[in-house]
């Protein structure tokens, strides 16, 4: 059985991150100086096995195709502006003005 090299990565990564995050719990319930001491020693070997890894491989290539947002119409992006006073604006109940402003950004996005 072939297990590719990227759910390899995430797999191992995943159980560092977990024995860092039991680190603390078992440097509390440490009965003495001896097991305290090999915690710290996993922990620092955990540490910089994250490190060594996060260092190596990537979960995704640079170059990734897709990986990028969709792309604000520049209009949407120029009636956000303007809307930008008005989210701070706290007015009493009933004022509609910002629900409107909102409902009119929509015929910007295809909604």
């Amino acid at each position: 059985m072939h297990i590719p090299a990227a759910s390899l990565h995430e797999a191992v990564m995943t159980l560092l991150g977990i024995t860092l995050a039991l680190t603390p719990l078992a440097m509390w319930v440490a009965p003495n100086s001896t097991i305290l001491a090999i915690v710290l020693t996993v922990s620092v070997v955990s540490g910089f096995a994250v490190w060594t890894l996060s260092l190596l491989g990537h979960s995704a290539p640079d170059n990734a195709v897709g990986d990028e947002p969709p792309r604000l119409p520049d209009k949407f992006v120029a009636e956000l502006h303007k809307l930008s006073p008005l989210t701070y604006h706290h007015s009493g109940m009933g004022d509609t003005t910002y629900q409107r402003k909102i409902d009119s950004l929509r015929k910007y996005l295809d909604c």
